[in-house]
């Protein structure tokens, strides 16, 4: 059997907050919205609930990624990396002390 696991951070201001998601069930109910196919040119529909909860709004630019394994793609908002660099940061100075 495959465990799912989950870490998200969440750096607001100078708080971290760690939340460690241990059993696939809790996993797969927190981030599984649903499914999608591919149109004939390469498109894809996201679900309304994502695209609400992340508040894409039409135009929106996505980048794209493949996992390392090429099983399959996530996309996320460009201002994700200015997150994720920030909460690099503030680690890596948490780290030097």
């Amino acid at each position: 059997m495959i465990e799912l696991y989950m870490i998200v951070c969440k750096l607001k201001g100078d708080v971290f907050k760690l939340e460690v998601f241990k059993n696939s069930e809790e996993v797969m109910r927190k981030c599984f919205i649903g499914s999608v196919s591919v149109g004939e040119r390469g498109q894809i529909v996201i679900p309304a609930e994502a695209r609400q909860r992340l508040g894409l709004k039409t135009g929106d630019k996505l980048l794209v990624f493949v996992n390392p394994l090429n099983s399959g793609i996530f996309l996320i908002p460009p201002s994700a990396l200015d997150e994720l660099h920030r909460l690099t940061q503030m680690l890596r100075e948490l780290m030097e002390k």
